[in-house]
């Protein structure tokens, strides 16, 4: 029975993570479209975007960490598999922080300049 490295754990449960983080970004974004068309509160659909921002954001920190960890993981031990991973990292980080930042300027548009 083969066993898995430690390594190759983490950076497996580092895109899970991702994975989770992306999905409730983008549910927590289409809860605020929604949220528009049923009128909901002001300070609801605050709350809704700063934990969009804040998913963002931990999206962006851990595909980060995912492709550091990528890096030193590949050099060691050259598998394409890593490759795939950091790529996929490198657009969720992409993902994240247009998130954040989406977020982040509705918010500041929405409290006025």
């Amino acid at each position: 029975m083969l066993r898995k490295s430690r390594k190759q754990l983490t950076i497996r449960f580092l895109h899970r993570t991702i994975l989770f983080c992306a999905s409730f970004s983008v549910a927590l974004l289409a809860f605020f479209a929604f949220g528009n068309y049923q009128d909901f509160l002001d300070e609801t659909q605050l709350v809704i975007l700063r934990s969009m921002v804040l998913a963002g954001i931990a999206t962006f920190l851990l595909s980060a960490t995912m492709i550091i960890t990528g890096v030193v993981v590949f050099v060691r031990e050259r598998k394409r598999l890593y490759l795939r991973l950091m790529a996929s990292g490198a657009l969720f980080m992409f993902f994240g922080a247009a998130l954040a930042l989406l977020g982040a300027g509705i918010i500041l548009l929405s409290d006025g300049l």
